[in-house]
């Protein structure tokens, strides 16, 4: 319950329509805060992710009326989201352009800063001065520290740098942090020395639009309807989302080449990016029938599908460590939540969980065979593949459901909201 009404601004780059764990996150945030009563306004840029912006122009600030908050969309240029220096632009746009912002909002409680980090903190801090507000920054990636560019030339500087900028925003400029798992936090506070007020707000599953319903999975409607091909009978292994430089998917393709021999295994891969055209020459030219592209589609589409699939791929292939073991993405949540068990990356945070209470298993997505594998041995043990089904829908209804979400970050927010603007840690 709601002790008063606070106004929030969450700033956030990418926010629905836009596509990608970032956007969804600020969505479910956005959506709780809204549910406790309070007044949301968002900043945030025309859609760009991942192939860029539309309309020809859009550079003029545009505002939308939402029935549950008021958004703000900046100037963009219609970048897509894609490579080292398309994302710096875009950051560094979207940095300068929320000052605009500033015009178009009257007072804050609060600032909620939800990314990308370093870039956007700086303008969220100058609007939590200006308007007197408190500040907390939700940590759900440290870019640059964590850019998947190994080869870049000056790689380690561009890290260098963004780790000294994201340990002075964290040591002056906040007056909390929330950040969506235990071995993250452990990370923050030992790299940056870190003593503010924490909270771990989890990742969060919608679990009445993500439903488990072992008789979609029978019949496979919807999935048939997107491949034109009946589907009932195949045991169907799913990836979605954004198809990047992180995810790796010509690994899947590869996976997909050594099952090609197994009838009953069908590769679905849905969404955009810019590993795609990539992942779908090779599996041209491997003669691959067993594997399917398909564009980005509606949640409400994506909901059903990921309920009728019957393994769901959570792929994330980095030559930095801090990425696998603290990856806890939304669409395993997804997955999970719909009674479908997952392949997640090796020693990854939710590849643990999921491993551990037998609803999933975990792979070096950097090695097709064992992908392959481990999805002939799901398919080769029906009556235990069953049971994973329901240990994967108590994972989420015990650890990561909108409850849960709700209760820690109106603990939060009441705790900031409390702090005395002078205050010093």
């Amino acid at each position: 319950m709601v002790v008063h009404v606070l106004n929030i601004t969450i700033f956030s780059d990418i926010f629905p329509p836009d596509m990608g764990g970032g956007a969804t996150r600020a969505y479910n945030i956005a959506k709780c805060l809204v549910q406790q009563g309070h007044n949301i306004q968002i900043v945030t840029s025309l859609p760009h992710y991942p192939i860029g912006l539309l309309q020809l122009k859009a550079l003029r600030l545009k505002e939308i009326k939402h029935e549950n908050w008021h958004i703000i969309c900046l100037p963009t240029l219609g970048l897509p989201h894609k490579g080292f220096f398309n994302r710096l632009i875009n950051y560094c746009w979207y940095a300068f352009f929320s000052l605009m912002a500033l015009t178009k909002i009257h007072h804050s409680n609060i600032v909620f800063c939800s990314g990308p980090h370093p870039f956007a903190d700086f303008s969220a801090y100058l609007f939590k001065v200006i308007k007197r507000a408190k500040m907390i920054i939700d940590i759900s990636d440290l870019w640059p520290e964590t850019i998947p560019f190994e080869s870049l030339p000056g790689y380690s500087l561009v890290q260098g740098i963004g780790c000294t900028l994201n340990k002075l925003i964290l040591g002056f400029f906040c007056d909390g942090v929330c950040i969506f798992n235990e071995r993250a936090l452990k990370f923050v506070k030992s790299r940056y020395d870190y003593r503010k007020p924490t909270a771990i707000v989890p990742n969060f599953v919608d679990t009445h639009t993500f439903i488990y319903d072992q008789m979609a999975k029978t019949k496979k409607e919807t999935l048939t309807n997107l491949v034109s091909e009946d589907v009932a009978d195949k045991f169907v292994v799913l990836y979605h989302g954004v198809i990047g430089p992180y995810q790796k998917i010509e690994n899947v393709v590869k996976a997909a080449g050594a099952a090609r021999e197994i009838d009953k295994i069908l590769f679905i891969v849905i969404g955009d990016g810019e590993e795609k055209e990539r992942a779908m020459d090779l599996a041209k030219k491997g003669g691959l029938d067993n594997i399917i592209f398909l564009p980005k589609i509606s949640r409400k589409v994506i909901a059903k599908a990921v309920a009728e699939s019957d393994l769901g791929l959570v792929p994330i292939v980095s030559n930095n460590p801090l990425m696998i073991k603290v990856s806890v993405t939304t669409k395993a949540l997804e997955f999970l939540s719909c009674g479908t068990p997952i392949i997640a990356p090796k020693d990854s945070f939710i590849g643990r969980i999921a491993s551990t209470a037998k609803a999933g298993f975990e792979v070096d997505f950097s090695d097709p065979s064992q992908i392959y594998h481990t999805i002939k041995h799901a398919l080769d043990h029906p009556a235990l593949f069953r049971q994973m089904r329901e240990r994967a829908r108590r994972i989420v209804s015990k650890n990561f459901s909108y409850d849960k979400l709700c209760q820690v970050l109106s603990s939060m927010i009441i705790d900031v909201d409390k702090l005395d603007k002078t205050s010093k840690f």
